[in-house]
């Protein structure tokens, strides 16, 4: 099988998640990848060229160099015409990233409909994922997996807003290859499964490693904060050579069930929001590490 489907397009980076605002989804959009000095008269210039705006708020997160605003429009079809005209636009020679607002995450559909795409081409933009994939129905979200250096790692996923949709993706494109430069393997389509991400729950665990901390909080913020979930026994911020915070920490707790409601409380957040994960143990530090300097190896044969 061999579709065409798109050719390249815009590179742009993946979006930070909003932070729980109380939204209509309805008329709210989620404005992402803006530059931090951008002000409210200059997203108002170019959204309310679509319909009247009855609010515009900015926000900055500590940890991103991206800022992202919510634009309210006075009815839902404005918004969903504003969603389809402006995602991907460049503002000051940045593309940004355009979607439904929703309380406290990103959009959420079925997990039937969440779509995993691998072997994508490196070359390939997130514009252009985006567009290849919204041809087979309504995405609610989309995300192509960077690396530190933001270099595409080759896999994606697509968030629809019914099974239908995510299958007939499925159908059209497993087994295909992009018109797209780098496309040398067929794409590997299918539902994402979050089976694996729920083992480490299953195996109860205490102690919790925190990352994306606001870089101004002290150990009894932090302590006072997450310890609402149950007793921490212990807690450790870490710090960098110069002395300062590295936005890192771990707290352990007394009962595995505290633990466990922290990672869950933050599975949800965006890639700049804090992030609670099982602290893995000295054993699994080595294996993971040996994974990872095996693949570098690898690559570099």
């Amino acid at each position: 099988m061999s579709d065409t489907l798109v050719k390249p397009a815009v590179s742009v980076t993946a979006a930070a998640k909003p932070e729980s605002p109380v939204v209509d989804p309805s008329l709210t959009l989620y404005v992402g990848d803006l530059r931090p000095e951008i002000t409210r008269e200059e997203i108002l210039k170019i959204f309310s060229k679509i319909g009247e705006i009855s609010e515009v708020s900015i926000r900055k997160n500590k940890r991103s160099r991206f800022a992202y605003s919510y634009v309210t429009y006075s009815t839902p079809e404005q918004a969903t015409t504003a969603l389809k005209e402006f995602n991907h636009f460049v503002i000051d020679g940045r593309p940004c990233r355009v979607m439904r607002a929703s309380p406290g995450k990103l959009p959420v559909g079925p997990s039937e409909a969440n779509v995993y795409v691998k072997n994508l081409p490196k070359s390939l933009g997130p514009e252009a994922f985006y567009k290849t994939f919204a041809a087979f129905g309504e995405i609610l979200s989309s995300k192509l997996a960077f690396d530190d250096k933001k270099i595409s790692k080759g896999y994606g996923f697509v968030q629809y807003a019914t099974p239908e949709q995510a299958k007939t993706a499925i159908t059209k494109t497993n087994g295909s290859k992009l018109e797209v430069e780098g496309s040398d393997k067929p794409l590997i389509v299918s539902i994402f499964s979050k089976k694996n991400k729920k083992r480490p729950s299953r195996r109860g665990f205490k102690n919790v490693f925190f990352k994306n901390l606001p870089l101004d909080g002290t150990l009894e913020s932090f302590t006072t904060q997450w310890s609402r979930f149950g007793k921490i026994t212990s807690a450790f911020l870490h710090t960098g050579q110069d002395g300062k915070p590295t936005g890192t920490g771990f707290a352990n707790f007394e009962k595995t069930k505290a633990s466990a409601a922290v990672v869950k409380a933050t599975r949800n957040n965006g890639p700049d929001e804090v992030k609670a994960l099982r602290a893995l143990s000295k054993t699994e530090r080595k294996a993971h590490q040996g994974r990872k300097v095996n693949k570098a190896v690898k690559r570099s044969a």
